[in-house]
């Protein structure tokens, strides 16, 4: 009889130590996808950062936006500035023509990420040095 007690403990911590393993099996893959994804997404937005960018700029004609479009290439924009071109992009992009309808879009929702990102953790300095860019 006391055999059997001891069989079915051992049978018992044998599934959970298997059910763990599994589980610990099925975290690693997901942390390594959700690694690969994120890797994938910041180079989409360096993208954005560093060439669609300059599609809006418009010098002479607006040198404080290109000022802080610059600032945003270079991972040198804090969060005031970030607010600010956030403003001044979403107001022209309601008057913008077609064909750079799409940079506008992209430039504020990567500006809507930073600053969200930023408000879920509180920075040193810069934006980007905040999110170690």
């Amino acid at each position: 009889m006391l055999n059997n007690e001891y069989l079915s403990i051992g049978a018992m911590g044998l599934t959970v130590a298997g059910l763990a393993f599994q589980h610990f099996s099925v975290l690693s893959k997901i942390k390594e996808r959700l690694t690969s994804l994120e890797t994938k997404t910041d180079l989409f937005w360096k993208i954005i950062e560093g060439n669609v960018v300059k599609l809006l700029k418009t010098y002479p004609t607006n040198i404080d936006k290109d000022i802080l479009l610059d600032k945003l290439s270079n991972g040198e924009l804090v969060i005031t500035e970030a607010e600010r071109l956030r403003t001044v992009l979403s107001n022209e992009l309601e008057n913008t023509k077609k064909n750079n309808k799409l940079a506008y879009i992209l430039v504020v929702a990567r500006l809507e990420i930073l600053l969200t990102e930023i408000k879920n953790k509180k920075p040193k300095k810069s934006i980007m040095s905040f999110l170690g860019l």
